[in-house]
């Protein structure tokens, strides 16, 4: 199956229901996202019937909202032509059976899911990458969904940290709590923004996010949020939205890697500003080392190895004769 890179940040274009139910905006959408550089866009399949009972407010907008399958064959075809894997919200397993039978790369849970343990079930037994939403769910359930994903597979699982609340208040971001639920359930975590659209920290939040440890961001896309089309509320206009994958790019580069191994550059500063043990007069061979010939400075030539410290040499025996201003190593000692 097409995994999700997680080797850096992965960008998700969360489309939604940006597209109002018309092909040309769907596709349009997608190549802004490809041309911003994202890694991934997402959909949403669902039928009404999935989503809610009739007398629901929303329940007419549903069927509204629905494209055939020659249009979502051609959404998929395009972002793949892109380079870009496709994820889609699935809300039913005939929307599952649906959008597996139609190309996406893998699935997302809506929040609204995280305790339907039959359509988890069914998503897990796909074995393709699963994005599993935790805002709004109780630790317990989380921790349920995922048991239940990998009991009919071997799903990869990215946990989504973030909910929508048309907008979502800055104050509940609770960006702290990516790293808890990384600890907890020992899996890499991302993070769905959902801010005004409108304000800077739509365009922050996400690299925010990254520096609090999120492995993925997903961020809603739109082609124009003045007309106020579906999921606008936190949707960013294309330039925005490319120019937080740039802003995230550079937040990748900052962070760099987390082994503790010095890069080519940080042991070019090392040599030239670390301080090692030196001669501070011509020592003998044989003569014992005290506090008055030894001392610690900065030198042109650096030897391989470690610097000895103070302590180390005092009350040794040279070893050779050392000139003045020669470092000191622990061959030269006995």
């Amino acid at each position: 199956m097409n995994e999700l890179n997680l080797d850096r940040i992965f960008v998700v274009a969360e489309m939604a229901n940006a597209h109002d139910g018309r092909i040309e905006d769907a596709l349009a959408i997608v190549d802004a996202a490809a041309n911003a550089k994202a890694d991934a866009v997402k959909f949403q399949m669902f039928t009404p019937d999935e989503l809610a009972i009739p007398s629901f407010s929303y329940y007419e907008l549903y069927h509204k909202l629905q494209m055939p399958d020659e249009a979502w064959i051609s959404l998929v075809e395009r972002a793949h032509g892109h380079g870009l894997l496709v994820l889609c919200d699935v809300f039913g397993l005939e929307s599952l059976d649906r959008a597996d039978r139609l190309g996406m790369d893998g699935f997302k849970i809506h929040n609204a899911d995280v305790s339907n343990l039959g359509l988890l079930r069914q998503v897990g037994a796909k074995n393709k990458q699963v994005l599993l939403s935790t805002g709004g769910s109780l630790w317990s359930e989380t921790a349920k969904a995922i048991k239940t994903l990998r009991s009919e597979g071997d799903p990869q699982i990215i946990l989504m940290h973030g909910f929508q609340s048309y907008p979502t208040k800055l104050s509940d971001s609770h960006l702290r709590r990516i790293e808890t639920l990384r600890v907890k359930f020992d899996l890499p975590v991302g993070y769905a923004g959902h801010v005004d659209g409108g304000t800077d920290e739509a365009s922050l939040l996400p690299i925010w996010a990254v520096s609090a440890g999120a492995d993925l961001v997903e961020v809603h896309l739109t082609l124009d949020r003045v007309k106020e089309g579906g999921d606008w509320f936190s949707s960013l206009d294309p330039e925005p939205f490319k120019q937080m994958v740039v802003q995230l790019r550079a937040m990748e580069t900052a962070l760099g890697s987390r082994k503790l191994e010095l890069a080519e550059d940080e042991k070019a500063y090392r040599n030239t500003h670390k301080k090692w043990l030196v001669a501070t007069r011509d020592i003998a061979e044989g003569e014992v080392l005290d506090e008055d010939s030894l001392a610690l400075k900065r030198i042109p030539d650096v030897p391989s190895g470690t610097p000895l410290t103070y302590e180390s040499a005092l009350g040794k025996r040279a070893s050779r004769l050392i000139l003045q201003h020669e470092p000191i190593q622990r061959k030269d000692l006995h």
